[in-house]
């Protein structure tokens, strides 16, 4: 054992961005390889990276007020959500963790129903001011991908969850849906009517995500640069460059 390429349970579960509980518990399943020490555990650090992707180790997701308390924060927004010092704290902390542990707290922010629904229907949905078009759709409005295809996901208020299920006159379908409806709660709502007909791009980037697309530039939406359409635009062209440099 190489002790210069390995660290303690402690450090380790810092690293990863979880309790070092989670940690010795993936040990002692044969998940995380790792070499005992008198009392002490150690991990080879490769082998955290690659257990670092795996969800299994997660942890809780966060609630939706906090999650949308962070999303904003990370977004440069504001939203009238109080909250008390002990949970503007633990923000501060969740977005030290690493990348794979803040998307997955990331999910608790709605409550997701698998539909599926005629081409049509979809296409009237993405007119109504009701709700707000996520996922791959809003994707491609932000960083100009052509051909960048998903599951259509909407955001929509809890209050309006019925309104929004007739107009899409869509099925339940859990195993092949074409139509995500995120609810969220009507007290922690966070986008603005007038100016919000897409999600925020850091929301985009999750539900694509989340769906496991992948999409050229579509990394430029995390970390998140605000709803700033021209910071989009020039990063996406200087990406174009650096692509180019690097063909030639």
């Amino acid at each position: 054992m190489n002790l210069n390429s390995v660290v303690p349970v402690s450090e380790g579960a810092k690293r990863v961005g979880c309790s070092p509980a989670i940690i010795r518990s993936l040990i002692r399943s044969g998940k995380l390889p790792a070499t005992r020490v008198g009392h002490q555990w150690f991990i080879e650090e490769s082998s955290l990276e690659r257990v670092s992707l795996r969800d299994s180790f997660s942890g809780r997701t966060l609630s939706q007020r906090l999650a949308w308390s962070l999303l904003a924060n990370l977004e440069g927004r504001a939203l009238s959500l109080a909250l008390h010092r002990q949970e503007q704290a633990r923000l501060g902390q969740y977005r030290v963790q690493s990348h794979e542990q803040l998307c997955h707290r990331l999910r608790g922010r709605a409550s997701r129903i698998s539909l599926s629904a005629t081409s049509s229907s979809i296409t009237r949905l993405r007119s109504d001011p009701r709700w707000v078009i996520g996922g791959s759709d809003a994707v491609a409005r932000y960083l100009n991908i052509d051909g960048f295809e998903g599951t259509s996901t909407f955001y929509v208020r809890k209050s309006l969850e019925e309104d929004f299920l007739d107009a899409s006159l869509a099925v339940p379908d859990e195993f092949a849906p074409n139509l995500y409806v995120a609810l969220v709660d009507d007290a922690y709502w966070p986008f603005d009517s007038e100016i919000d007909h897409y999600v925020w791009g850091s929301v985009a980037y999750l539900d694509c995500r989340e769906q496991r697309l992948e999409g050229s530039k579509m990394a430029l939406l995390w970390p998140p640069l605000t709803d700033n359409l021209d910071v989009l635009k020039v990063s996406a062209e200087q990406s174009d460059v650096r692509e180019e440099g690097v063909g030639n």
